[in-house]
């Protein structure tokens, strides 16, 4: 038996912050998304006093006896009604949860479920750290390092609501019952509005649920104890009950990314844009509990653009605003005095496939952990010619990738009413956001340009379909030379050491125009190196190198070193290294 290291997909989720403020990738989730309106909870309760009266009056005595103000001196004990994600598939199942007050500071109450407190998931100094960062600071990098979330929060989005009149906000820290199976995503924490109705089931107070495992305590992590990995939770749910107040009805992707908002203002980072590049097609407006990541690493990126570009004020008036979505944002940007709905989603879209401070800066982030980071492409031409029929969704862009081409022609659907735009590179020689007319036609591409980015936006309410048709020449003979699938296995550092692995060419004159890694987290550039001797066990041979400023992460990731252009023969090496200049994880499979 041998080990072989290949670059591949990974299978475990390792939290990761730079310096106390940066982009991270986790699977922690809100599971405020899943859980069922007021409305819906409504509907059920009519439903379950017709086909289960029994079960109907168990829960409305159990409420009758519990329906009074929370009681408010530690030692108090409590039980909740809790919601169980997992069995509540099919119709809302509740646990009763038995809970002790074990903090009260100032308008905040902590609560522990007595079995996390017995088994020790959760101690006094995690309650110490969580009322330190609640109320007098948050880490450096947050707007405000010398306040807490509470503060942060109710500056940014506005105020909470006060449902039972004491003026308190109450986190149940409670293991919540998700899928969790000791790998994979998992709930951090949620709000359940139907807390602030007096219906059967509700526990009628301003009540945000806090997990313990594995948010809190998590075995399998180093440190098992790690109160920060829910604090960012913390910042994000207490958005939500704040949005609450002003907005009982708001949609999905509106309220979700103002709390992944609040998380990076409170200091615990912005969650990476990397699942939302990979998939750079999803509408803006769009939502999937069963594939949630890039929805969030989407409303993450667009929130965070709204703030740093618009102010929070901007961000404020959105949270506040009763209208819902679209007409919300709308309503708010006008309210601001900021450019409307479309021309802040141009904005938005065209800074996705530039983002170079130096080249475009106007449409370019100024938070340097976010520069230089694209969109990928969703298809790939390399052959030609190609006529394709595509739709791009609401609030979308689709963007194509041409290369491979010495002459060029475009030309797509008249009655597309979005904005079209290419990109020209060639090597660090680029060129960016040129419109594209009705009708492209270039003899010479070759000469100026291996790859044209091509992008279309729709900044409508309503999908566009758009047909295009692509001619050209090809120049070589595209092959893939891989190691491994996409099976998942585990990540490595990169410790400033490089990754580098050994091809075998299969033809004469072949050399290495793009290499792809599953980039699983970076900081700052990376370098792909093309070496000139093979490699050997301790050797270090010479090297051409590319340098990529930002690459997006969490995912399989293509860059083109076609300027190299180092040519080799048959069954020669063709060797090729991934570097990290500052920080980065690449995902690894091991073989058998």
């Amino acid at each position: 038996m041998f080990h072989r290291l290949k670059y591949l997909f990974l299978v475990i989720m390792i939290p990761w912050l730079v310096n106390g403020q940066g982009l991270f990738n986790e699977p922690r989730l809100s599971g405020t998304p899943l859980l069922p309106d007021t409305t819906a909870m409504r509907a059920w309760l009519v439903d379950l006093k017709t086909r289960q009266p029994e079960a109907y009056q168990k829960l409305s005595e159990t409420f009758q006896k519990t329906s009074a103000t929370l009681p408010d001196n530690v030692g108090d004990r409590h039980t909740f009604k809790v919601y169980n994600i997992k069995k509540s598939e099919n119709n809302p199942v509740f646990d009763d949860v038995a809970a002790t007050l074990r903090a009260r500071e100032g308008a905040i109450r902590l609560w522990v479920q007595d079995s996390e407190w017995d088994n020790k998931h959760v101690t006094q100094q995690v309650l110490d750290d969580l009322v330190n960062d609640l109320l007098y600071q948050t880490p450096q990098g947050s707007v405000d390092p010398s306040r807490g979330i509470v503060a942060i929060d109710q500056w940014a989005f506005g105020d909470p609501p006060n449902v039972d009149g004491s003026g308190r906000v109450h986190f149940l820290l409670t293991d919540i019952q998700d899928s969790y199976n000791g790998q994979g995503s998992f709930v951090g924490g949620f709000f359940f509005s139907y807390d602030q109705t007096a219906q059967p089931g509700s526990n009628q107070a301003d009540l945000l649920y806090i997990d313990t495992y594995p948010g809190i305590y998590n075995d399998k992590r180093s440190p098992e104890y790690d109160p920060g990995a829910v604090l960012g939770t913390v910042a994000h749910e207490y958005q939500h009950l704040i949005h609450y107040n002003y907005d009982v009805n708001e949609e999905t992707w509106v309220n979700e990314g103002l709390s992944e908002l609040a998380s990076y203002l409170c200091g615990y980072g912005l969650r990476s844009p990397g699942a939302y590049l990979h998939n750079s097609d999803l509408s803006l407006i769009d939502w999937n509990d069963d594939d949630p990541l890039p929805h969030y690493a989407r409303v993450a990126l667009w929130s965070y653009f709204l703030y740093e570009k618009y102010g929070i004020g901007t961000v404020r008036a959105i949270a506040q605003n009763s209208l819902t979505g679209v007409n919300g944002v709308t309503d708010a940007l006008a309210a601001t005095g900021n450019p409307d709905l479309v021309d802040v989603l141009n904005r938005f879209f065209k800074t996705l496939i530039s983002n170079d401070p130096v080249e475009t800066p106007e449409t370019s982030f100024d938070w340097p952990a976010l520069q230089y980071v694209r969109a990928f492409y969703t298809e790939r031409i390399t052959r030609y010619p190609q006529n394709l029929s595509r739709r791009i969704a609401p609030y979308s862009l689709k963007l194509f990738e041409i290369t491979n081409t010495d002459s060029l022609t475009i030309a797509y659907s008249s009655t597309y009413n979005g904005a079209v735009f290419y990109n020209l590179l060639n090597g660090d020689s680029s060129q960016w956001l040129m419109p594209l007319p009705d009708k492209f036609d270039d003899n010479n591409f070759g000469q100026h340009a291996h790859t044209m980015p091509l992008v279309f936006i729709n900044t409508s309410g309503t999908g566009q379909t758009v047909d295009l048709d692509v001619d050209g020449h090809a120049l070589y003979d595209l092959l893939t030379l891989e190691y491994g699938s996409d099976t998942p296995t585990f990540v490595i550092g990169s410790d400033g050491a490089t990754n580098a692995m050994h091809f075998i060419s299969p033809r004469d004159s072949s050399f290495i125009k793009n290499v792809s890694f599953y980039n699983y987290n970076s900081s700052g550039p990376v370098e792909v190196q093309v070496y000139h001797s093979a490699l050997t066990q301790n050797s270090r041979p010479s090297f051409a190198h590319r340098r990529f400023e930002n690459v997006a992460d969490g995912g399989w990731v293509t860059l083109n070193v076609e300027n190299i252009k180092r040519y080799v023969a048959a069954e020669s090496f063709m060797d090729v290294g991934i570097y990290y200049p500052e920080e980065g994880t690449m995902g690894y499979e091991t073989s058998t």
